[in-house]
Parts: structure tokens; C-alpha cells; sequence
């Protein structure tokens, strides 16, 4: 698997996990402190999301980082 295809996969995985919880991204962002449009890129796939940016959105989410990791 490529590295684009691995941030889409994350990316995916975060996306799908604000939606179910019913949050929006500029909560998540201003939650994580992280501004909007980089977090949006991230989010995107165009910028890899790093590891310690992923644990804290897991917590701020309340899910294990590795659910966030696109593994099924």
C-alpha cells in the first residue's frame, strides 16, 4: 500500500468516527488546538496525520488510537 493510500485509509477513519459522534471538524481542530485548514488537509489525505496528533484526537474522540488506524 502507498503512503497516499495509507492517509486516505486514517484519514477515513477519523472522518467516519466525527461523523458518528456527531462532532464537526472545526470542533475537533479547536478541541486539538490545531488550526482548521491544516487539519482539514489532513483530513483530506493531502497531510499525513503524525502519531502523536492521532492519540490526541482518539482521546478527544474517546476511541482507541487503533481504530482510528483504518485496520479492520
Amino acid at each position: 500500500m502507498e503512503k497516499r493510500q495509507r492517509r486516505l485509509l486514517v484519514a477515513d477513519s477519523v472522518n467516519t468516527e466525527i461523523a458518528r459522534q456527531g462532532w464537526t471538524r472545526e470542533r475537533l481542530a479547536g478541541s486539538l488546538g490545531v488550526p482548521l485548514a491544516s487539519f482539514e488537509r489532513m483530513l483530506s489525505g493531502d497531510t499525513a496525520i503524525d502519531v502523536d496528533t492521532l492519540d490526541e484526537i482518539a482521546a478527544a474522540l474517546g476511541v482507541a488510537i487503533d481504530s482510528l488506524l483504518g485496520a479492520e
